[in-house]
C-alpha cells in the first residue's frame, strides 16, 4: 500500500485539470469574458502549471514510495493563513453550489 495517497493525489490533480479544461470550453461557448477575466484565467493556469512542474518530478515521485499516512506539521503563521484560505475556498464552493441550485429552481421549464 506504499504511496497509495500519492497516486490518489495525482489522480485528483488530473481530474481537476480535466474539469478546468471542460469549464474553459463551456465558458467560451456560453458567455463573453472580459479581458481582465481572461487574464485572470491565464495567470491562474500559469501558476497551476508552475505548481505541477515543481510537484510532479520530485515530491510526488518520492511520496509514491513512502508508507501511507498523514502527519501534522506546524509551519507557523503560514499554516494558519493557508488553513483560513482553505476554509474560505470551501465556503465559496458551498455558496456557488447553493446559487447554482437556486438558479436552476427558478429557470423556466422547457416546453419541448
Amino acid at each position: 500500500m506504499d504511496g497509495i495517497l500519492a497516486i490518489e493525489f495525482a489522480a485528483l490533480l488530473l481530474t481537476g485539470m480535466v474539469i478546468t479544461g471542460y469549464d474553459f470550453v463551456i465558458e467560451d461557448r456560453t458567455r463573453r469574458l472580459s479581458p481582465t477575466e481572461r487574464l485572470k484565467h491565464g495567470l491562474l493556469t500559469l501558476i497551476y502549471g508552475v505548481f505541477l512542474t515543481w510537484l510532479a518530478p520530485s515530491p510526488l515521485w518520492q511520496w509514491s514510495f513512502r508508507p501511507v499516512g498523514l502527519a501534522f506539521h506546524d509551519y507557523g503563521t503560514i499554516s494558519i493563513v493557508l488553513s483560513l484560505y482553505s476554509v474560505g475556498v470551501l465556503l465559496l464552493g458551498v455558496a456557488n453550489f447553493t446559487s447554482s441550485k437556486l438558479l436552476a429552481m427558478h429557470q423556466p421549464k422547457s416546453t419541448t
